[in-house]
Formats: structure tokens, sequence, C-alpha cells
């Protein structure tokens, strides 16, 4: 009996193949193409019924999860202290918001299969990684055993550790400081490395290698390498913010969950804008409904692809060199002509600076032709070869040009999550409330925050992410003020005090629910601001600097304003305990004049 021989599979075959299962389990970019035009109205009612089954489920998982927290007495107890509920209050109310949040992500998954009406949207954009569901349960593990059996707060923070690597495994956030490394380091990392083309799947995609490196010896998993590549550079610096900003977010998530509904009411109002800004980045992410795009580039690039490829003839290839230059410049300038031409015929001062935006595009565009276009080496090898001609053919169609935000329907399914379960959990946890978030529901909470956070800067255009941090600055704000005033009052980051904000203005107002209301307030403007800015970004009424100069104003003066808290905080005790010593002084000397006098 003949036996059926093995078929002979190649190592490039098999590092497809294992790429596209990787792509497949971590990061399904399947978006090739952008989808259909989509407008405000269109994308919420496409994506309604995550919104509503988050909501639903939470609402009825609710009473289950106290129920079995009063069962297993799993409630937190008044301690006549910091904790200001006079009675015992179930915990384990973070278990129904994760099991909404859960359910309203596998709706995402299940909505294309309804088909029909306006549905299909949801099908056009590719779904929730499953690396964030793997970060939330994370996240969620170690909160609930510490909620039920206290754990070593060491523990949770390997959850969140674990919920960050995965995230930049999976490349979500690591293009998220992009935008502020290239104004400083760009220029120079271009002139200290060079542009290479590699395999990626079955696209093309750029690699600029350090100086003195070997391109043709790096594989594709080594351009994360920041020794070998400017690429690696970058994937560092996002792996960096991403553990910062996760750790950041759940802890200071957990650090303003003080009074009843504060947490699950704020979050719900980031969640209401970061559902804003997703359905803005969906819009205008779309070359048909957006701002006005580089139109320059667009008309250079699309010459150039009616450039015939020379395909293993050096000789050839220079020819198609001069031709693809020609006509990359000939293109761009026929763009700026019309742009010029625009302004003249502009009757208002909005039609000027949109036109007057297109000719410094195409002023650009003009006397920036791609390198790819001159170089005899695309693939490292040292050579023009037939292979070149194969990897250039694949950059052309793949890699340039306007191509969809992979992680456009992913953020819009997050935030309408997060908004229904913390609504469906808020009656239950608003003063008096008869359930708590617990730390698993309060890490949890956070790290959502942080994901949807640093999915805005998926692109690489580090101002909405910026945007995204205004919105969450009421705990970003509270944390920093309690850094400081303990660090100045020299005790570790880890003790407990009641000089949060909500203790203060609780003190202030005498009422949980007043108290509670103004931090409403106060989320609200930030939640407004954040928006505003995004949507004048996205839309073209503003340019990115003005969020950067926005952010930086207003987190300089909440340093600022944490700086003078911790210091007359410090100034207070410091006069405090002056005022002791001076009491115990004159009690010790009175008494020694008493039992002076009675032994005379």
């Amino acid at each position: 009996m003949m036996s059926t021989p093995m078929p002979n599979v190649s190592d490039a075959d098999s590092q497809s193949m294992l790429f596209e299962f990787w792509s497949l389990l971590v990061h399904p970019d399947f978006a090739e193409e952008f989808p259909i035009a989509p407008s405000a109205m269109g994308l919420l009612n496409a994506f309604l019924p995550i919104f509503l089954v988050a909501f639903i489920v939470t609402l009825l998982a609710v009473p289950l999860v106290r129920w079995l927290a009063v069962k297993f007495d799993i409630v937190d107890h008044p301690d006549g202290g910091r904790k200001v509920h006079t009675y015992p209050v179930a915990y384990l109310g973070g278990a129904a918001v994760f099991l909404g949040m859960i359910a309203a992500i596998l709706a995402s998954y299940a909505l294309p299969l309804l088909g029909g009406g306006s549905y299909r949207i949801v099908a056009d954009y590719p779904i929730v990684p499953i690396a964030i569901t793997l970060g939330m349960f994370a996240v969620f593990t170690t909160g609930i055993y510490d909620d039920i059996l206290h754990w070593d707060p060491r523990l949770k923070i390997a959850g969140q550790l674990v919920a960050a690597a995965g995230l930049a495994i999976s490349d979500i956030g690591t293009a998220a400081t992009r935008g502020l490394i290239d104004p400083f380091f760009g220029g120079w990392f271009k002139e200290a490395s060079t542009p290479y083309l590699i395999r990626v799947g079955e696209s093309a995609r750029e690699v600029w290698v350090w100086t003195g490196i070997d391109p043709a010896s790096l594989a594709y998993e080594w351009i994360w390498q920041p020794w070998y590549t400017v690429d690696g550079i970058y994937y560092w610096a996002g792996m960096v913010f991403i553990t910062l900003l996760v750790l950041g977010a759940c802890n200071a998530a957990n650090l303003i969950d003080g009074l009843d509904g504060l947490l699950s009411g704020s979050v719900g109002i980031m969640a209401a804008g970061f559902v804003a800004v997703a359905v803005i980045l969906a819009i205008v992410d779309h070359p048909e409904s957006g701002p006005a795009p580089n139109i320059a580039e667009a008309d250079a690039i699309e010459a150039v692809r009616t450039v015939e490829i020379a395909r293993g003839d050096p000789e050839a290839r220079g020819a198609w060199s001069e031709q693809a230059r020609e006509a990359w410049i000939t293109a761009a300038g026929s763009a700026q002509a019309e742009a010029q031409a625009a302004i003249d015929a502009a009757t208002t001062p909005r039609e000027r600076t949109i036109a007057g935006n297109l000719v410094k595009d195409a002023r650009n565009v003009v006397t920036n032709v791609p390198w790819w276009i001159d170089s005899e080496d695309l693939d490292g090898d040292g050579a023009w070869t037939e292979a070149d001609g194969v990897m250039l053919d694949r950059f052309m169609e793949t890699g340039i040009g306007p191509r969809p935000d992979w992680m456009a329907g992913s953020r819009l399914v997050l935030a309408l999550a997060l908004l229904g379960a913390c609504l469906g959990f808020l009656p239950f946890n608003f003063n008096p409330a008869v359930i708590f978030l617990g730390d698993a529901g309060s890490l949890l909470l956070g790290y959502m925050c942080a994901v949807i956070i640093l999915t805005l800067g998926s692109e690489g255009q580090t101002h909405y992410v910026i945007a995204g941090l205004i919105i969450f600055a009421l705990p970003i704000m509270d944390t920093v003020l309690a850094i400081l005033r303990r660090k100045l009052a020299g005790l570790p980051m880890s003790a407990p005090d009641r000089n949060h904000i909500h203790h203060i203005l609780l003190r202030s107002f005498k009422s949980v629910k007043k108290a509670v209301v103004v931090l409403y307030t106060i989320d609200l403007v930030f939640v407004v601001i954040g928006v505003g800015l995004a949507a004048a970004v996205a839309f073209g009424f503003a340019r990115y600097l003005l969020v950067y100069g926005v952010a930086t104003v207003f987190f300089g003066m909440v340093g600022a304003t944490a700086i003078k808290a911790a210091l007359r905080h410090r100034w207070m005790m410091q006069t405090l305990e002056a005022r002791g010593r001076d009491v115990i002084s004159e009690a010790s000397a009175q008494a020694t004049e008493d039992s002076e006098r009675d032994a005379g």
C-alpha cells in the first residue's frame, strides 16, 4: 500500500500561515476596503443592540450577584472611619458589570450574522480583538479574588500587567505615542536609518532599519527590536505607555470609588464621551465623509500606480523610476494648481482656509517624492531582482494610500458596552447603595477606559489619545493629588486617607448625593472639552497642536494645584505637630512646677 506523500510546506509558507493564525487570534485586521460611508445615526442604529445587551444583562445580573454576595457574606462592613456607609453593603457588583460587557462583545460578533438592515454596517468592521477580552478576564479575576480572599495587592498588579502585555502583543496602543515622538526625533531617526520593505502576510510594509544593520537578515519578529529598527523604538515606547496607562487607569478608578455611585456614574459619563469620539472618528475615517483629504498625495499615488512595474530587470527598473517620479510630481503639481485656483475663487474665509491647506499639502507632496520610487534595493538583498518587483507590487496595493482604521468598530463596541454596563449598574449603586463594585468592578472599569483611550491612537494620532485622557481627567486629577499629598507627607503611596476630592466635597456639602452630583458635573465638563477638541481636529476646524496646547495648560494647572494642596496639607500637619509639642512642653513644665510645689 502506497502512502500519500505529505505536501511540501516551505518556511515562507509556514511563516505566512502562522502570521495569519496570529492575526486571527489577536489582531483581526481584515478591513482592506472602507465600509459604506457612515453617518452618525446610521452607526448608532447599527451598534445600538450592543448597548442594549450590556444594559439589560447588567441590570438582570445585579440582583443575582448581590444575592450570592449576601449568602456567602461577601460584604463591606462600615468601619466608622474612611467608609461613609453606615450598614453592610454587598460586594461583587463588578461581576455583573463584567457579564454585561462580555455579553455585549459577544453580541457584536453575532450581529453580522443577522444580515440585512443596518446590521450590515457592523459586518464592515473588524471584530473586537480577543486580547482585549482576555485582558478583561485577567483584571476581573484578580480583582474578584481580592474582594473574596483579600489577596496581596501585588497579585492585582500582576493581573493588570498581563492585560497590558496582551494589548502590546496585539499591537493595540503601540502607535499611541508616535505622534508625540515624531516631531522631536522623527528627522533624526530617518537620517540614521534606511527604509526597506518586508513581507507581512500577504501584504508588504515599510521598515526603517538602523544604518549598519543587515536588512536581509531581519525576520519579521525582529523588526520590533529597538536596536534593529526605528519601528522598534515606537513599539517599545508604545508598550511602556500601555503599561503605565493600564496600571494608572485601573488604580485611579479604584481610588475615586469612595462614594455611592461615584465611579459607575462618572465612568458612564466618560463612556458617553468615548461613544461620541468613536462615532466622529468612524465618520472621518472614510474618505467620502471625512475632512478634506490630501488630494495631491492621492492623485500622485494613483498616477504612480498606472506606471507598469519593472520586474527583475535593473535597467527597466531605472526607466520605471524616472516615469514614476515624473508622474508623481506632475500629478501633485496639478493638484497644487487646482488648489491655488480654489483660493482665488473662494468667497468665504473658510473656503480660503481649506484651499490654503490643500496648497500646503500639495507643495509638500511635490518636494517629498517617496523613497521607494528611487530605491534600487527594496528587500535589502543588495540588488534589484524579481522579488523586489513583487514586493513593490504588494506595497503599492496594500501599503500606501488611505487605509481603514482597524479599531474603528471595536472602539465603538467597547464604548457602548461600557456605557450600557454602567447605566445598568448605577440604579443599584447610587446613594443609598445596595451593592458596591468592589475591586473587581473598579479595576475593570479603569481597564476599559484605558483600552478605549489606547484605541484612539491606533493610527499614530497621539492628539486623540490626549483628548481621551482629558475625558478621563477626574480620576487622573484625584490620583495626582493623592500621590503628591502622600509623597510630601512622607507617607507610603498605599496609605489611605480622607483627603480625596470626594471626601473634601462630602465635608463641604454634608451629603453624599450632592457631592456626587458636583463631581458628575465636573466630569461632564472634562468630557465636553475632550470631545470638543477631538471633533475640532477631526473635522479640520483646528490643528492637532491645539490639543497639545490645551492638554499642556490643563494638566499643568492640575499638577500645580496638586503641589499646592499637598504643600498646604504638609504645612498644616507641621503646624499641628508644633502646637502639640508646645502643649506637651507647657504641660510638662506645669507638672514639674506642681511637683516642686508639693515637695516644698
